[in-house]
C-alpha cells in the first residue's frame, strides 16, 4: 500500500490557540534569547509602519491593517486575536508585545485578555454590580473588568 501524502493543515481563526504543552520543543524557556525591553510579540509577525498601519502576518499572509479598523484584541494562548470588521486575524506573540506597538492612545486594557479600540464602541451599559460592558457597533459586547473599571471611568468623565 502506498501511503498520501498528507494535506498542509490550515488553521482556522475562531478556533482557540492549541494548548501551551502542543508543538513545544524541549530546550530554552519562552521568551529566552529577548531583550528586556523588545516586545514580546515576534517582530516578523506584528510590526508597525509609523503611519497608523500594522503589517500583520497570519498563516503565511502579510495583511496591512489601519490601526482605526481594529475594534478590539484578545489573547489566545500565545497568540493575539486581532478583530478587525468582521475578519479576525491570529498572530504569534503576547497582548502586551501588541499594547506597546499599537500608537493609537484610544487603546485601552479592559481586561487581562483584552484591548479595546474606544473608536469602536457605541454605548457602555453600567451593570448591576457597577460593571460596565462596552457595546461595539457589530453587537459583539465586552465586560470592563474589575480592575480595569476605574480607568475607563475615568477615560469615560474626561471625555
Amino acid at each position: 500500500m502506498e501511503a498520501a501524502a498528507a494535506a498542509p493543515e490550515e488553521v482556522d481563526a475562531e478556533a482557540p490557540a492549541p494548548p501551551a504543552s502542543e508543538g513545544r520543543r524541549r530546550g530554552r524557556p519562552r521568551g529566552a534569547g529577548r531583550s528586556p525591553g523588545e516586545p514580546a510579540i515576534a517582530a516578523e509577525h506584528l510590526d508597525a509602519l509609523g503611519n497608523g498601519k500594522l503589517v500583520l502576518r497570519a498563516t503565511g499572509r502579510f495583511i496591512l491593517v489601519n490601526e482605526a479598523d481594529i475594534a478590539w484584541l484578545d489573547a489566545a494562548g500565545n497568540y493575539v486575536r486581532f478583530h478587525v470588521g468582521p475578519d479576525v486575524h491570529v498572530v504569534l506573540g503576547t497582548l502586551a508585545g501588541a499594547e506597546k506597538i499599537l500608537q493609537k492612545p484610544t487603546f485601552v486594557r479592559i481586561q487581562r485578555s483584552t484591548i479595546l479600540n474606544l473608536d469602536a464602541v457605541q454605548e457602555f451599559v453600567r451593570g448591576a454590580y457597577g460593571d460596565y460592558v462596552a457595546v461595539l457597533a457589530d453587537g459583539t459586547r465586552l465586560t470592563v473588568g474589575r480592575s480595569y473599571r476605574k480607568t475607563v471611568s475615568a477615560l469615560l468623565k474626561s471625555l
